[in-house]
């Protein structure tokens, strides 16, 4: 048996719940209310995406239910549990991993070792990405507690059985202050608090239990004091059955998957089908064409499929199958993401996003033709892996810029190429036709000056100068852009065993032709301390585009994880301190730093909370505007703008007094302007 196991079975009596530095109520908020389509899509997908992620070998199915359950805590009252159980799956292995173990081993966790993966104690796994699904799927589990209190509260408890009969329960407490328990309950101990009606957590709080133990290898995570607006939307064929067969028709209809609702307190159950409309359509035996097979409904609609549709680069759309009927109707839980109405995108028959049949597809399905609109498209395993590399961290949605989301792009010119295919058999030219208006070349030279315009980053071009370090008349005038994207989308926290994802740099600079030479682009990190190290290079990667006035250059640098420990592989930054710290891309050009941009990262370290805006702000800025430099030589006329905003409810006199420095004017003799007020009338 594992020496950990046996040293926590040993203190097993004097475990106790240890403390984390996070503010884990709002860490959970954070993630959760990130995504677009509510909590409960969370709650319906990240479990579900969890056991499949662990299935056994040897197991062809992975079994999943949630049971709604009625309880009567000691204090009084009525509550609800949830419990979510998997079976078919391998369970949460691996010993409780302590702080000095990980230290010793640089902070990895090795691919079994799922029980301290679960937990989610900043580190991640060997031979995994960077970004799992369990962070996701523990926030969707605490959101959904709210423990009786004052203050916001969360909990969860966490059960497995292992393949050598092993039984463990762990527990996690939000008050805000993240606790767990360490070291777990293991067998006999943890199969009697599992079983008892009530587990005494201190003075300040009974949870009411009252189950039977597992009786099939696999977790099961409880979820005490469901929030009462939540109950009705648990139970059987209602939103989370809704959602449940939106995130996970096709891996039940490939036979990959079976999931079950049930409720204790009636008796109901409901298992989870795919879509009747999918479950009618006739099949084609052997592959798909290319050109399309087409079939006719038994209610009078339609429908094509499409197989081995090429892409660039090597992948291709494994299938499409796009269908219409009258016959149905709308069928849509939220009303700005479409679900159903479109054709939903499934990354290893999970799905991700449905671009929609009126944002998308809109000039191509004419408006009372869009509620019978359906349709899917799924990929192989090089196409899946490209997507799930622009797959944002909620899994309901992609990232098409960039290189990583040139996928993204190319899927979706094929399906709507296929789409206007679908809308010309159907006979639908029509809505169609809007969309081929033409406009006259004058029209478009005029649009595209305008947009040229209006999209610069930079305004407009300066008069030709010498900037040091450049040759006289260069007027080179650089930009960059540096974007990512933190484990939280709403939060700049990122903890050490997290990563940075899909980090992405663009480099723009005009005229083309003025640049002497090649440029280089850095990539640096930032710590607490403001030491810089330099984590990336590439030598000589920017360069002219002859014919091109402006140039824009991206760099896709990938994600990049935060070590406590020591960096031991590429990709990884090493930050043994927390605090707020930097990444920071810069162009050096010709020996100097032209252009640089940066991203704050709190590492380990709460974000601090925004700064109270000022009820009155001012800027002035002083050009020469003659030669639109900020020096001002004798005669020159000095251009002053003066920005204020008042942000009180009552109108104000103010009075501005403007001192020019010294450094200004070619001889060293300041002006001071005397202050006069503004008026007595003031804009309402």
């Amino acid at each position: 048996m594992n020496k950990a196991i046996e040293k926590d079975k040993r203190n097993m009596n004097t475990g106790r719940f240890v403390h984390t530095s996070s503010n884990m109520v709002q860490h959970v908020r954070n993630i959760v209310e990130g995504y677009k389509m509510g909590s409960l899509r969370a709650l319906a997908q990240e479990p579900v995406q969890n056991a499949l992620d662990a299935v056994r070998e040897g197991q062809g199915l992975v079994e999943v239910e949630y049971r709604l359950l009625r309880r009567y805590p000691a204090a009084g009252g009525l509550c609800y549990l949830l419990t979510i159980t998997d079976s078919g799956t391998t369970g949460l292995r691996g010993p409780m991993v302590s702080d000095e173990d990980l230290e010793a081993r640089h902070f990895k966790l090795k691919p079994e070792e799922n029980w301290a993966a679960f937990e989610a104690q900043g580190y991640t796994k060997e031979n995994e990405g960077a970004l799992g699904s369990r962070g996701q799927g523990k926030a969707a589990f605490l959101y959904h507690s709210y423990v009786p209190g004052q203050t916001r509260r969360m909990l969860m408890l966490y059960d497995t059985l292992l393949a050598d009969g092993e039984y463990r329960l762990g527990m996690r407490f939000a008050r805000p202050v993240d606790q767990r328990r360490s070291p777990p309950f293991y067998n006999e101990e943890a199969k009697a608090i599992v079983q008892d009606d009530t587990f005494q957590h201190g003075d300040e709080l009974s949870i009411p239990l009252g189950l039977a133990p597992l009786r099939d290898i696999g977790t099961r995570v409880i979820i005490p004091y469901l929030a009462e607006e939540d109950v009705p939307k648990l139970r059987p064929d209602n939103e989370l059955g809704r959602w449940l067969q939106r995130c996970w028709w096709r891996a039940i209809q490939l036979g990959k998957l079976q999931i079950r609702v049930v409720d204790d307190e009636t008796g109901a159950e409901q298992t989870i089908e795919p879509p009747a409309w999918w479950q009618d359509m006739l099949r084609e035996k052997g592959k798909p064409k290319q050109s399309g097979f087409w079939v006719d409904l038994p209610d009078g609609g339609r429908a094509c499929t499409w197989g081995e549709l090429p892409l660039d680069d090597g992948r291709q759309i494994r299938r499409l199958v796009i269908l219409h009927s009258d016959a149905l109707e709308e069928d849509e839980i939220t009303k700005d993401h479409p679900e159903f109405a479109g054709i939903q995108i499934l990354r290893g028959s999970q799905w991700i996003e449905t671009p929609g049949a009126r944002a998308y597809y809109g000039d191509l399905i004419p408006l009372n033709k869009r509620a019978g609109f359906r349709g899917f498209v799924e990929f192989g395993k090089q196409t899946d892996s490209a997507l799930r590399a622009a797959e944002n961290s909620q899994h309901d949605g992609f990232d098409a810029r960039g290189i990583k989301g040139k996928v993204v792009r190319d899927i979706r010119n094929e399906l709507v190429d296929r789409v206007r295919e679908f809308s010309t058999k159907m006979g639908w030219e029509a809505a169609s036709q809007i969309s081929t208006q033409q406009v006259t070349q004058r029209e478009k030279t005029t649009l595209t000056r305008f947009l040229e315009t209006f999209l610069n980053p930079n305004g407009r071009k300066p008069s030709p100068s010498s900037p040091k370090g450049e040759e006289e008349g260069t007027r080179l005038l650089w930009n960059c852009r540096l974007d990512l994207d933190y484990p939280d989308p709403d939060c700049a926290r990122v903890d050490w065993g997290q990563s940075m994802c899909n980090v992405y740099v663009e480099v723009g600079f005009e005229p083309s032709e003025d640049l002497v030479g090649n440029a280089n682009l850095i990539l640096e990190w930032v710590d607490a301390a403001g030491e810089a190290q330099e984590i990336c290079r590439r030598e000589n990667s920017i360069s002219k585009h002859w014919g091109k006035d402006r140039v824009q250059k991206q760099f896709e640098l990938g994600d990049w994880q935060i070590l406590r420990g020591k960096a031991s592989q590429e990709h990884q930054i090493e930050c043994p301190e927390p605090g707020e710290c930097r990444l920071r891309a810069a162009v050096e050009y010709r020996g100097m730093r032209a252009k640089s941009a940066a991203r704050t990262v709190y590492v380990q370290t709460e974000p601090p909370p925004p700064p109270e805006k000022n009820l009155v702000t001012l800027s002035i800025s002083a050009t020469n505007i003659s030669r639109d430099q900020k020096r001002i030589d004798h005669g020159e006329v000095l251009q002053l703008q003066i920005n204020a905003r008042n942000r009180m409810a009552e109108a104000g006199a103010f009075y501005f007094v403007a001192t020019l420095a010294d450094e200004v004017f070619a001889k060293d003799l300041p002006v001071e302007l005397e202050g006069t007020p503004l008026g007595t009338k003031h804009p309402k």
